[in-house]
């Protein structure tokens, strides 16, 4: 107060100015904060702030004052809550003062139900150049419990001569907490033994008095002996941890031994023991300042089957399980400043889970030298689903324990980190093989990453979205239009702000998807919504600490489709025409789109003075321009039949697309002398009971795609209209690693005869499929397909053999030069050193049949 000028200050600040603007920076936001700074004859200070968020702590108000008096400056603090706002720190207040030589504060706490939690306080005074410290109330509250202290309890420290005194005893049923100087034997110029006793202090109660303490419950022992003399501090004893748990995961007990001994010649002798439920695992003895050794420091430490899975809890479950044994041993000289390490370290039987692939990965057994603190990996292999393995070749430094030093190089060729048919809780599964090359190196604080990921032929993966269906159905039924006040900074996201990271790292990523791999996603648990893709592309990651990542290069779409069933609507299928793709300049959130697709409805066809008949409509689909400009088009068209496609094609764009929507919404066309109804299903028990059949089968046979339909409508004959019921399915399946596929099809008729279903129609479709080659550009195909192609032809039957062979040629002459490879690869002759270039191939969905 004297030093300071008279100032009488007022603040008030809203939350869209500079100094909110400047907190935001660092994730601060707050509604409204006041303050009063005044020193005249007296100091005070008093401050509100409300609707203080930091990251994911909110508090509703938060107040401070002091005042003035005399040569005290009491103060008092306190943070209040609404209910949901942290209702175990509802009510926090803190009181207490500042004095030239004394400082002392009560904390009080409360939860939302007005349950005591916390009642401690302590009083702080400094003469000459001792500190001691006295812990008040003598019956405190501590995490809910009563505790009490002895009344002459004090702690103090001598901070020239670094003397310390204490007599400390706090209790609380069977738990009890002693902290205090042995003078028996002791003299005033020397310290005496400090004794630390404490028995069974459960940790989660102390651990309450902060909203940010980890979930952590075990209890907490110990009996150890401490001098400290001439700069040496020696003593023994040992502390507990029995029964500790990390959430709802136990970690196990632990047991820590120490032995520390000043000999006559003054060296100190170390003996540390850790035991991991009643187990050694790791020892250390050694000597800690022989200076008349060549190593005045020299511990020897030996890790015994160190168990991985104590590490599990701390570790998100649907991330990674850890399982098997570490093992090293390791002579440690240098100084416990500096020190330097040699040894080995190996894993036994040692393997990490990971949830998400639903994949175990297993280390190799070998040992890991470790010379002049330098760690060396010498092809150091990692093994997933088959027996090529992630090896890992180079060297971590840590010659500097703070700045360790990495220089590893990592290399897979077709390693299969995905071999599962829907395990539980995993995101992935399916199959997938890689080749992987990538290179870490620099330090802790600037890490330069290059890696080369390429996705090899024959993968099939599976992605579970599990709630994309909520999402997109929250989306759909939500609100339409969602009312925000900017000015609430609890309603809006603060942007334009740059956060220091403590590590930076230089990233150049490519990830290459060969021609012949075919990534699925399920949009919900049961498999029925998904996505799936037989694409290929490559694209190129950049990041560094200047920028968030740069996303460039192209994904082809060759194949595949998209199922979905709408909130009250049909299922729809729609099948990606082959020259999709998506495209990324730089923003990885908005790339180019130019996606096709087609959905094959099937509709009963009426027109006035003709038979009905049943012909397949095409609903397109055009996605193009950038994801946050789309622009989305539709159309109609039809290849069955030659009236409806006159129809069809005397409309505009604009009227095509709106029969394009009827069709997909309502399930009718309505065209100029035409009617067609997609909505075949009749009774609804037949929908009902087609739904069930097909979602049983998919939950329930494995290895096999089974579907079926009941399809019921009103067929025309010469005039005549009667109701027809058609069942179809369709049966495929995939053998010697999905190779070969035999594909079987058909329906029946109830208004024709026995002998013509079961001759013509009961197995119309059946094809049998061998793939030459992984990439599926190559191969042999034998088919049968029963069809309907036009009112002129009608029913049509093709049976016949194909070899399909699919190639990508940049120019026409390329045709000629793939040509000739291709007659020498056949023939055997080695092809010309000038023209060795492999062939490459594309991926297909099944031919169209109707050609």
């Amino acid at each position: 107060q004297k030093a300071m000028p008279r100032i009488d200050l007022q603040l008030n600040s809203g939350p869209n100015n500079f100094v909110a603007h400047y907190l935001a920076g660092s994730g601060i936001q707050y509604r409204n904060a006041k303050a009063h700074f005044r020193n005249d004859s007296l100091f005070s200070l008093s401050t509100d702030i409300l609707g203080f968020s930091s990251g994911t702590t909110r508090l509703d108000t938060i107040s401070f004052g002091a005042l003035q008096h005399g040569k005290f400056l009491p103060f008092k603090g306190s943070i209040n809550n609404r209910p949901g706002t942290m209702d175990n720190f509802a009510h926090v207040n803190m009181t207490g003062f500042l004095a030239n030589d004394k400082f002392g504060f009560m904390l009080t706490q409360k939860n939302i139900k007005n349950e005591q939690g916390f009642v401690v306080g302590a009083t702080a005074t400094m003469q000459d150049s001792i500190v001691s410290v006295r812990f008040v109330p003598y019956s405190p509250t501590i995490g809910y419990k009563k505790w009490y202290f002895n009344k002459d309890n004090f702690i103090s420290y001598n901070y020239y001569t670094r003397h310390i005194d204490a007599n400390l005893m706090a209790s609380s049923d069977k738990s009890y907490i002693k902290i205090y100087t042995d003078h028996v034997n002791g003299k005033d110029d020397e310290q005496e033994d400090l004794f630390i006793k404490i028995s069974d202090i459960h940790i989660q109660d102390w651990l309450s008095i902060s909203p940010y303490s980890p979930p952590m419950k075990g209890d907490l022992g110990a009996d150890m002996r401490i001098h400290w003399n001439d700069n040496q501090l020696t003593g023994n004893g040992l502390v507990s941890l029995s029964n500790l748990f990390y959430g709802k995961d136990r970690v196990g007990s632990f047991n820590i031994g120490v032995d520390v001994l000043a000999g006559a010649d003054g060296v100190l002798n170390a003996d540390a023991s850790l035991l991991v439920d009643s187990i050694k695992v790791i020892t250390a003895k050694g000597v800690l300042n022989d200076t008349t050794s060549a190593n005045p420091f020299l511990l020897d430490f030996s890790m015994i089957h160190f168990p991985l899975h104590i590490l599990n809890p701390f570790l998100p479950k649907e991330y990674a399980r850890l399982s098997g044994m570490l093992n090293g041993e390791m002579d440690i000289t240098g100084s416990l400043a500096r020190p330097v390490f040699n040894g080995y370290i190996d894993f036994d039987s040692t393997a990490v889970n990971v949830g998400m692939l639903g994949q175990k990965f297993t280390f190799s057994g070998d040992k890991i030298p470790v010379d002049s603190s330098i760690v060396r990996f010498n092809g150091f292999s990692i093994t997933a689903a088959n027996k090529n393995p992630l090896s890992v070749t180079g060297t971590v430094d840590m010659t500097e324990l703070s700045s360790a030093k990495i220089n590893l190089d990592m290399q897979a060729r077709n390693m299969q980190i995905v071999n599962s048919t829907r395990p539980k809780k995993a995101d992935v599964y399916g199959k997938a093989f890689i080749d992987l090359d990538a290179s870490v190196k620099g330090g802790m604080s600037l890490l330069n990453v290059d890696a080369r990921l390429k996705v090899l032929p024959g993968t099939n993966v599976t992605y579970i979205m599990s709630d994309a269906q909520s999402a997109i159905t929250s989306h759909t039924t939500g609100d339409m239009v969602k009312f925000i006040q900017f000015s609430d900074t609890t309603a809006t996201m603060v942007a334009d702000t740059l956060t220091n990271s403590p590590m930076a790292m230089n990233l150049e990523a490519e990830l290459t998807i060969a021609q012949g791999s075919t990534i699925n996603v399920d949009l919900s648990t049961d498999g029925k919504n998904k996505v799936s893709i037989l694409g290929e592309g490559t694209l190129d990651f950049s990041m560094n600490p200047f920028n968030d990542g740069r996303l460039t290069g192209r994904f082809n779409i060759n194949g595949g489709y998209v199922r979905y069933s709408p909130p009250m609507l049909s299922e729809k299928l729609f099948n990606f025409q082959e020259g999709s793709f998506i495209s990324f300049n730089g923003d990885m959130l908005n790339p180019i789109l130019n996606i096709h697709a087609v959905d094959r409805l099937k509709a009963n066809v009426t027109q006035q003075g003709q038979n009905s008949r049943i012909i397949d409509f095409n609903v397109s689909v055009g996605i193009t321009n950038t994801l946050s400009n789309m622009n989305v088009a539709f159309d109609l068209s039809t290849n069955d039949d030659i009236t409806v496609q006159n129809e069809l094609a005397s409309m505009s764009p604009d009227q095509r697309a709106n029969q394009a929507m009827n069709l997909l919404l309502y399930n009718v066309y309505s065209g100029p002398g035409t009617k067609a109804s997609t909505n075949l299903s009749g009774n609804p028990l037949y929908s009902f009971l087609e739904s069930q059949i097909n979602s049983w089968a998919a939950n329930n046979i494995r290895g096999v795609d089974i579907s079926f339909g009941i399809d019921q409508y009103d067929k025309t004959t010469d005039g005549v209209s009667q109701q027809t019921t058609s069942y179809s399915y369709r049966v495929s399946k995939t053998l010697f690693n999905e190779r070969f596929k035999i594909i079987v099809g058909g329906n029946y008729s109830t208004d024709a005869n026995a002998d013509e279903n079961f001759s013509q129609n009961l197995i119309n479709d059946i094809a049998f499929e061998y793939m030459l080659n992984k990439s599926g550009s190559m191969y042999v195909r034998l088919f049968r397909h029963t069809g309907y192609e036009s009112i002129l032809e009608g029913e049509v039957t093709q049976t016949g053999v194909g070899f399909v062979l699919r190639r990508k040629i940049n120019s026409f002459r390329d045709l000629f030069r793939w040509a000739g490879r291709l007659k020498n690869s056949i023939t055997g002759k080695k092809n010309s050193a000038a023209d060795n270039s492999p062939i490459s191939t594309t991926v297909t969905d099944e031919p169209d049949t109707s050609k």
